[in-house]
């Protein structure tokens, strides 16, 4: 720091993005962050646990990545937990049951009464690294599709 008040001046020496107007600059938390832990179950699972955020990425992200989740300490979120990640299932129609053609007299007058919700989908695994009150994030450890945001965890499945 080259100047203390309000405002402040910084010297930068090296930056990963784009330092633009309206940035803030925070101080480095003094918490001691845990660098040993081991990946295990969550006794149980926080409700409507989803994922926030990325770090580096808009639309989706895959192993190795860093996603930010909604649920964090306040909520019993500790580091070294493993969740399963599920993105929500789509809805299609039933082509088995109403056939291709939309204009199906039996779905005339209900056109959702052709559709069928399919289950969520498991996308992968993530492992909390570090919590904070009502945040935590997560190092997506095994993903065989792309993580969104939204996504929903639940209990670890193999």
């Amino acid at each position: 720091m080259l100047q203390l008040g309000d405002p402040s001046t910084a010297y930068v020496r090296y930056v990963d993005q784009e330092i633009r107007a309206g940035d803030l600059l925070i101080p480095i938390d003094d918490e001691p962050f845990d660098y040993e832990f081991i990946p295990h179950p969550p006794e149980e699972v926080p409700e409507n646990m989803r994922v926030l955020a990325f770090t580096d990425a808009f639309n989706a992200v895959g192993t190795d990545q860093v996603v930010v989740l909604s649920r964090g300490a306040r909520d019993g979120v500790d580091a070294g937990e493993t969740y399963s990640i599920f993105t929500p299932g789509d809805t299609v129609r039933d082509t088995v049951r109403y056939g291709h053609d939309t204009a199906d007299l039996r779905t005339a007058f209900r056109p959702n009464k052709g559709n069928v919700k399919l289950p969520d989908e498991f996308v992968g695994h993530v492992m909390i690294f570090r919590t904070f009150d009502r945040v935590s994030y997560g190092l997506l450890i095994d993903g065989i599709k792309p993580v969104h945001l939204g996504d929903a965890l639940r209990a670890p499945v193999r």
